[in-house]
């Protein structure tokens, strides 16, 4: 089951940034946002000299009269990482996932940007053999992806290693970035409630690219995904 890491057990309450993307926890990749609206311009002056943490909620997850993030909607913690800001007054910011919450309610203030109260969000508990069972398996697919897109790349000689996660939860959601899942994959697994399902969820995609990579319909559009991932440090 996950814990909220010791650095926001003790945040409460949150201001929130809605965004046309999905931020993910333990993801190791730094996310690139541009700050252009005025609201999230004054949110990111507000938190830049105090903690720096601030919510990340996806806008498929808000009321479209409103605005607002749906009450018991889940986002993500966000710290910030790096921030520029140019003579206009917009900003270019780096932000990683740290933990997820849910929205208890709306707390008023003389900000244009909500600020909400917040429940951290838990797993439930899973079998660590079902966990440890399916990871392998995740894994072994993971390898056979990409070794057929390296060969359809050029490179026939080259066998993808076989990574062995030891944290389960980690290892759910970092699916998403080393295999370039899409938004709704993205949204189904900040959702989700267990690592169990995360991880059985992943299996299907993965399951999904290794049969794309099969078709040559599919393959031109697969595999352009994936052309500088040798570079990537997470993988491997």
């Amino acid at each position: 089951m996950t814990e909220t890491p010791e650095e926001v057990r003790h945040i409460t309450q949150l201001p929130i940034f809605i965004w046309s993307d999905v931020l993910l926890p333990y993801d190791t990749t730094l996310k690139s946002v541009h700050i252009d609206k005025p609201a999230d311009r004054q949110l990111l002056a507000d938190i830049t000299f105090g903690e720096r943490f601030f919510g990340v909620t996806n806008k498929q997850l808000t009321d479209k009269k409103t605005g607002l993030p749906y009450i018991n909607g889940v986002g993500c913690i966000a710290a910030l990482v790096e921030s520029h800001t140019f003579a206009g007054g917009d900003s270019n910011i780096k932000m990683k996932g740290i933990s997820r919450y849910r929205i208890a309610r709306f707390v008023e203030t003389d900000k244009p940007y909500p600020v909400a109260e917040i429940i951290h969000f838990h797993d439930i508990e899973d079998e660590p053999e079902k966990l440890e069972s399916l990871t392998r398996e995740a894994c072994l697919l993971g390898q056979e992806l990409m070794t057929k897109i390296f060969r359809a790349l050029g490179e026939p000689t080259y066998e993808a290693p076989l990574m062995k996660p030891t944290n389960f939860d980690f290892f759910s959601f970092m699916m998403a970035s080393l295999f370039s899942f899409d938004l709704s994959d993205h949204l189904k697994l900040l959702q989700a409630h267990s690592a169990e399902i995360r991880l059985e969820y992943g299996i299907g995609i993965l399951k999904e690219m290794v049969s794309a990579v099969e078709n040559n319909i599919e393959r031109k559009k697969l595999l352009a995904n994936f052309q500088n991932i040798k570079n990537d440090p997470n993988f491997g």
